[in-house]
């Protein structure tokens, strides 16, 4: 535990990857129960559950389509994030690809971050301008 927790402060990469399993292979390190099985799907019905809701909402949504290629989700990305009156977006995805378009599209310079990947469940509007 101690190495877990020196290795958490030390490396963002470690913390990524234990707490979000779905997207890489942890079996041996966390091998599948019946107990973890049913708290995965009870999270994904609530996320169902809670995305179905902001739907009924009066806000402005842009849902990102999941079938779309790992490219054109990042380029939806950016343009949804610079061009869109969306209060949130549902499906980003955040890397190196979308940042290279906002800087296009705001003319300034990129983080230039080629490890940096992020998808979030949702992206929130807040505040004015596209700053």
């Amino acid at each position: 535990m101690r190495l877990d927790a020196r290795a958490a402060l030390q490396c963002h990469e470690f913390l990524h990857k234990s707490f979000a399993p779905a997207c890489f292979d942890l079996s041996e390190r966390a091998p599948e129960s019946e107990m973890m099985s049913e708290l995965k799907r009870q999270g994904d019905l609530h996320e169902a559950r809670t995305i179905e809701n902001l739907m009924t909402k009066k806000l402005d949504i842009l849902v990102i389509n999941k079938d779309q290629g790992e490219i054109e989700k990042e380029l939806t990305t950016a343009e949804a994030l610079i061009n869109s009156t969306a209060q949130i977006i549902i499906g980003a995805w955040i890397s190196s690809v979308c940042e290279e378009k906002i800087a296009e599209l705001t003319g300034r310079e990129t983080a230039s971050d080629p490890d940096r990947v992020s998808r979030p469940d949702l992206l929130i509007r807040v505040g004015l301008g596209t700053d």
